[in-house]
């Protein structure tokens, strides 16, 4: 910093003296006046014109006295002998000039001359852009590329391993396709966060997780998991989330005995999951529809729905979704998503769209009202087809008893009184899920219409479309693949398609074999 202040000392310096040429030799009533004394030592002859010499005439209006070799400097605030070779002029007013005019323009001029100095000194050096920036550490250097604002902020990757108490197992939330959930507790107050450590797998990490943050930091719904801050470090790309005390619908629709658990998860009502459903599909169309780009989702599911001390929803672990173009949906090409949830014309376009994501919507619907994983365990006497929870709900829906489907749970008489008009609800409820998973993508409702019929709550406020009688063929078929259904002792779903070439899939855990 001591460099930059002589500097502009210099400058402030250099302009003095410009500025006091310019205001020391002004004519008044035909003669010259001299300004108060300088702050600057060593002005030499401010006061003085440069005279031509003393042969010649003196200009008009000038008194001129004889040379003297040595100025008296009784009554002058300079000092000093003139250099050889140049007449000393003495000024004079002439009688009728008023003393008090001149005494006005002088001090009029000093004090110009000291607003100006005050002036580019209040300019230089309290002005942000002249102050030196602070270092920056190498963990912190790609967070300094984001602007930065209320909502989210640049996280160090000390704060970070502060917070999730160096990622300890205890503090460890859940798993992922996209990498691992952090409860974090930041150090002095505040509320907790949800770290979520990514997994990169691109060549351009850091690239591209900056473009993400850049653009998911402007992404806000009341419906959507707010982004709190971001941290890119060597040791690896974070995220920063709300945490929610309520954990995730998974673990509410489906609770399993677990001693580490602090949350006793109880039966929902059917009030709670309709409101749930209701504000996952206003996320979806906000994601869809709402803002500057289309944002696909895809891995819509019930552990990906957040709950908050309220029962409030919010989507979340779109962290690493693809933002595309409005008109360039179909460049999107990786494959993504959760089997169960994965829409057919995925196992073999590989291709995320605003389609997909109705499916996996519509599959959320089944399991939210029906209580049930959508890849469910064969009992005995059970349909070997029927591991499906989509292909029994069309099979409830072709007999006429679609009902029979809803988790009993809420059929109960000591958990909630049961209506015609709360019967019809789940009903229409159910044959929208059915809607939103029909095989052909163009049939499929938009989120748009969705969230419409469910902000209604009424059956018959907004116009359903037409539900076919029986479940419809998919458009290219997909009986080639054949579905192995291998128990799993995590609750989760995995499963293969088998046939006579195998390829796989990295992000569902999917081996895929098909037929030539």
């Amino acid at each position: 910093m001591a460099p930059i202040k002589r500097n502009i000392a210099e400058t402030i310096s250099t302009l003095a003296l410009a500025v006091l040429s310019l205001v020391t030799v002004v004519p008044v009533s035909g003669g010259l006046f001299c300004p108060p004394p300088s702050p600057i030592v060593g002005v030499y002859g401010a006061c003085t014109l440069p005279l031509p010499p003393s042969s010649s005439p003196p200009p008009p209006g000038l008194v001129i006295s004889p040379p003297p070799s040595n100025l008296d400097p009784s009554p002058s605030p300079l000092s000093g002998a003139f250099p050889p070779g140049i007449d000393a002029p003495l000024v004079t007013t002439p009688a009728g000039a008023s003393k008090s005019q001149a005494g006005l323009i002088s001090g009029i001029c000093a004090a110009l001359l000291v607003a100006a100095l005050i002036g580019l000194f209040l300019f230089c050096f309290l002005r942000p852009g002249i102050r030196l920036k602070s270092s920056v550490k190498p963990t912190q250097r790609a967070n300094s590329g984001l602007p930065t604002d209320t909502i989210a902020r640049p996280y160090t990757f000390k704060e970070i391993k502060n917070m999730t108490r160096n990622f300890s197992q205890c503090e460890l939330l859940s798993s992922g396709a996209y990498g691992a959930v952090y409860k974090g507790t930041p150090p002095i107050g505040g509320r907790s966060l949800a770290v979520k450590r990514i997994k990169d797998e691109n060549d351009d990490g850091e690239a591209s997780f900056l473009a993400e943050v850049n653009s998911l930091r402007q992404i806000r719904h009341r419906n959507l998991l707010q982004l709190r801050g971001w941290c890119e470090a060597k040791e690896g790309m974070f995220l920063v989330y709300d945490y929610m005390c309520n954990s995730s619908l998974d673990k509410w629709l489906h609770p399993k005995p677990n001693p580490n658990e602090v949350t006793l998860f109880q039966n929902l009502t059917w009030n709670v999951r309709f409101s749930i459903l209701s504000g996952v599909a206003s996320g979806l169309e906000y994601l869809h529809e709402g803002w500057v780009q289309c944002v696909l989702h895809r891995d819509v599911k019930s552990s990906n729905v957040m709950l908050d001390a309220d029962f409030n929803p919010y989507l979340g672990d779109f962290g690493l979704a693809r933002l595309v173009d409005h008109q360039k949906l179909h460049k999107t090409t990786t494959p993504a998503g959760t089997l169960g949830y994965m829409a057919p014309e995925m196992h073999y376009t590989g291709k995320a769209t605003k389609e997909t994501d109705v499916y996996a919507f519509g599959v959320l619907v089944l399991e939210v009202v029906c209580g049930r994983r959508p890849f469910l365990h064969l009992q005995d006497g059970d349909n070997p087809g029927d591991f499906l929870l989509l292909d029994r709900v069309w099979r409830a829906h072709e007999a006429g008893n679609i009902l029979q489907m809803v988790d009993q749970k809420l059929l109960e008489p000591d958990v909630q009184g049961s209506s015609h008009e709360q019967d019809e609800l789940m009903a229409s409820t159910l044959q929208w899920g059915l809607l939103c998973s029909l095989p052909n993508s163009s049939e499929r409702p938009s989120m748009r219409l969705v969230h419409q019929w469910f902000q209604s709550r009424e059956v018959g406020a907004v116009e359903t479309p037409s539900l076919p009688a029986t479940k419809p063929t998919a458009p290219t078929s997909t009986d080639r693949y054949m579905f192995t259904m291998p128990q799993s002792s995590e609750g989760t779903s995995s499963a293969s398609l088998s046939s006579d070439t195998t390829r796989s899939s990295t992000k569902t855990n999917m081996t895929f074999q098909t037929s030539r």
